[in-house]
C-alpha cells in the first residue's frame, strides 16, 4: 500500500479535506460499501504509526479479522476507494463555483421540461454572470451557456424571431481568443525553453480579428494580445508596454493562476531584454517583482519559488537596491518550501554580501551551507570562486578549481549549464596563469571571452582581465 496512488491521494488530503470526506464516504448516495468506510477510518486512524500498519496484508487483517489475505479484494478495494476521493475533489470543485452550479441546475431543469424552476436557476445564473470577478475565458464561456440556454428554452415555448444572437457572439468569441491567445503564449514560452515548436492555425488571422473588433476593450483578451506580439515582436516596445499597463493597472481582472502566468511572462520578457545586454530592464523587472508581490501574485499555494527569490534578490542587486534585497530575503524566507529554504537563504545574503564587498560574512555563509540544488550549488561554488580571486587567495583558488572541475564532471551536469560552468573554471585559471605585461595575451584573451556571449560570468571576467 505504501506506493499506491490511495495513499499518494491521501497524504494530499488537508485536515478540513479529511473531515468532510468522512462525511462523503459515509454518505449513502455517493457509496454503500461499508467495507470502503471501514478502509478509509484505517487510512485515517493509522496515518501517523509506522509504515508497516499501511501494509495491504495488515490492513486486510484489521478489516477482515479470522480472513486469509486476498490480494484481488484488497486491490479492488483500494481503487474503489482512490475513485471516490477523486469523485470528493471534483464535487467540492463545483460547490465552490456557484456559477456553474447554477447553469447545471438550469440545463437540468430545462430537460425535465420545469419552466418554473428552470427560469429560477437562469435568473440567479445571469445575476451570478453579472457580479462575477475576476474576468476569465471560463465566465465568457459560462455566460456564452446561459444565452444559449435561454434561447433553446424560449424557442421551444413560442417564436424567437427577435432574439439577439450578439451578446452569445460577443462572449463565445472572448472565450475562444483569450484561450487561444493565452495558449499561444505558453507555446512561445515553451519554445524558447525547449526548442520545440507547436503549429497553430489561423493564429494572424485571430491576431487581426481580436484587432479591428471591439474585443481588445477586453482586459482579458487585451492582456493577452499584447502579451503575445511582446513575445513575438519583441522589438516593437509598444506591445510589451501595452502588456505592463492593463496587467499592473488591471491585475484584479485576472484568476490568481492567470495572473501569476502574467506576471512570469512579462518578468521573462524583461530577461529576455537584460540578456540582449538592454540593462535597464532590470529597472522594469524589479517594478514586476515589487507589484507581484505586492498582491501576492508570485504566489503558488502560499509559497514562492525558489528560483524566483533568486531572481528578486539578483535584479535588486543589479539595480543597486542592496537595503531593499536585504529587506525581501529576510521578510520571505518562511515563504520558501522547507527543504531550500536555508540553503536558498544562506546564498542570498553570501550573494549580497560579496556585493557590498564584505567578504568576512559571505565566505563562513558559502563555506558552511549544505547546496543540496544542483544549479545553486554550482552558483554558490561561482561565488566562492570570485570571492578568493578578488583577495588573491591564490592557493585557496587553485585548489577550489580542480575541486569545482572534478564535481562539475561527477555530477554530469546536464547541458549548457556542463559546458558554460566548465568555461568558468577554465577562464579563471587562464586569469591566474596569463602573463599581465603581455598585451598581445591580454588581447587575445580577452577576444575569447567577449565572443562567448553565452558565458554567464563574461563581465566579471572581463573586470577582472
Amino acid at each position: 500500500m505504501k506506493k499506491s496512488r490511495l495513499l499518494d491521494v491521501f497524504r494530499q488530503l488537508d485536515r478540513r479535506d479529511i473531515r468532510l470526506f468522512s462525511k462523503f464516504v459515509r454518505s449513502p448516495y455517493f457509496n454503500q460499501q461499508e467495507t470502503l468506510v471501514q478502509l478509509w477510518d484505517y487510512l485515517v486512524g493509522h496515518s501517523d504509526t509506522g509504515k508497516d500498519q499501511l501494509e495491504k496484508a495488515v490492513a486486510f487483517k484489521k478489516l477482515f479479522p479470522g480472513k486469509p489475505y486476498n490480494d484481488p479484494v484488497m486491490r479492488l478495494m483500494m481503487s474503489d476507494l482512490y475513485q471516490l476521493i477523486g469523485q470528493y475533489i471534483a464535487c467540492q470543485q463545483l460547490l465552490t463555483d456557484p456559477l456553474k452550479m447554477s447553469c447545471l441546475q438550469a440545463a437540468g431543469w430545462q430537460e425535465r421540461q420545469n419552466a418554473v424552476q428552470f427560469e429560477r436557476s437562469l435568473l440567479f445564473a445571469e445575476k451570478t454572470a453579472e457580479s462575477a470577478t475576476p474576468e476569465s475565458a471560463d465566465l465568457h464561456w459560462d455566460t456564452f451557456k446561459i444565452g444559449l440556454e435561454k434561447y433553446m428554452f424560449t424557442a421551444r415555448s413560442a417564436p424567437a424571431g427577435n432574439f439577439d444572437f450578439s451578446a452569445l457572439v460577443h462572449h463565445i468569441d472572448a472565450a475562444y481568443l483569450a484561450a487561444r491567445l493565452r495558449l499561444a503564449c505558453l507555446a512561445f514560452t515553451h519554445k524558447t525553453v525547449y526548442g520545440l515548436e507547436s503549429q497553430f492555425y489561423f493564429l494572424d488571422e485571430l491576431l487581426g480579428y481580436a484587432k479591428q473588433s471591439d474585443l481588445l476593450r477586453s482586459p482579458l483578451v487585451g492582456v493577452y494580445y499584447h502579451c503575445y506580439l511582446s513575445l513575438r515582436d519583441s522589438e516593437q516596445a509598444e506591445h510589451f508596454q501595452a502588456f505592463k499597463t492593463i496587467l499592473i493597472g488591471q491585475g484584479k481582472s485576472f484568476s490568481a493562476p492567470e495572473l501569476r502566468d502574467l506576471y512570469l511572462f512579462a518578468i521573462n520578457y524583461c530577461i529576455r531584454k537584460v540578456n540582449e545586454n538592454q540593462l535597464d530592464f532590470f529597472f522594469q523587472v524589479m517594478d514586476l517583482y515589487k507589484e507581484g508581490l505586492q498582491t501576492g501574485s508570485l504566489l503558488e499555494n502560499g509559497q514562492l519559488s525558489r528560483f524566483t527569490y533568486h531572481n528578486i534578490v539578483a535584479a535588486a542587486l543589479q539595480t543597486g537596491e542592496y537595503a531593499w534585497a536585504e529587506q525581501f530575503i529576510q521578510a520571505y524566507k518562511a515563504l520558501l518550501a522547507k527543504a531550500y529554504r536555508e540553503s536558498s537563504y544562506s546564498f542570498n545574503l553570501a550573494r549580497l554580501a560579496y556585493r557590498q564587498k564584505q567578504y568576512d560574512v559571505a565566505l563562513p555563509l558559502l563555506q558552511k551551507a549544505n547546496y543540496r540544488d544542483l544549479l545553486l550549488n554550482l552558483a554558490a561554488k561561482t561565488l566562492l570562486l570570485k570571492i578568493y580571486y578578488e583577495l588573491s587567495e591564490h592557493d585557496l583558488l587553485h585548489a577550489h578549481l580542480t575541486a569545482m572541475k572534478t564535481f562539475i564532471r561527477r555530477k554530469r551536469v546536464i547541458g549548457y549549464h556542463h559546458d558554460n560552468y566548465l568555461k568558468i573554471v577554465r577562464f579563471t585559471a587562464k586569469l591566474l596563469t596569463i602573463n599581465r605585461f603581455d598585451r598581445t595575451e591580454r588581447a587575445a584573451l580577452r577576444q575569447e571571452i567577449e565572443q562567448d556571449l553565452t558565458l554567464t560570468e563574461r563581465e566579471w571576467l572581463l573586470e577582472q582581465l
